[in-house]
């Protein structure tokens, strides 16, 4: 089974669906702690909202999401390499969460999501490689959307 990640760091509301929809995602499964954002549509709610209407699944999974004291230090610090430490020190403590996701791993096509454009840095990529470390036969694939080009 394939799943994804993908970040709505730089795009719209809109075209951050429409390429869900071109890449055939049926589950935005919200890796956030907080599901929140200053982004225009990208909260909980209103998000939940433009993806029913789209057809989409909406699954929050805050056990997944970085807690505040690892990115706050992160912040700080900047080094990427005690963050990464971390996070999956607090995933393994947590393992339990991503047995959450496997049922809906097996049925749609589901896409881990965060705020970070860049899936190298952010946390959701860990999750992903526990997905494929502890269940066998998942594979992952990042999902980058762009800024429609407009000539």
């Amino acid at each position: 089974m394939f799943f994804s990640t993908i970040g709505y760091e730089g795009v719209s509301i809109g075209d951050f669906i429409s390429f869900l929809r071109q890449n055939d995602v049926k589950i935005v499964a919200d890796v956030r702690l907080v599901p929140f954002s200053r982004k225009k549509g990208f909260s909980k709610k209103k998000m939940k909202e433009y993806l029913d209407q789209c057809d989409i699944n909406y699954k929050h999974f805050p056990l997944l999401g970085c807690p505040a004291f690892i990115r706050n230090q992160y912040k700080i610090s900047g080094d990427w390499e005690v963050y990464r430490k971390q996070y999956l020190s607090y995933l393994e403590e947590n393992i339990s969460a991503i047995d959450e996701l496997i049922p809906y791993l097996d049925i749609y096509r589901l896409a881990l999501m965060c705020f970070e454009s860049d899936y190298n840095r952010c946390h959701r990529i860990f999750i992903g490689q526990a997905i494929e470390n502890r269940y066998k036969g998942h594979k992952m694939s990042h999902l980058v959307p762009h800024k429609p080009f407009l000539c």
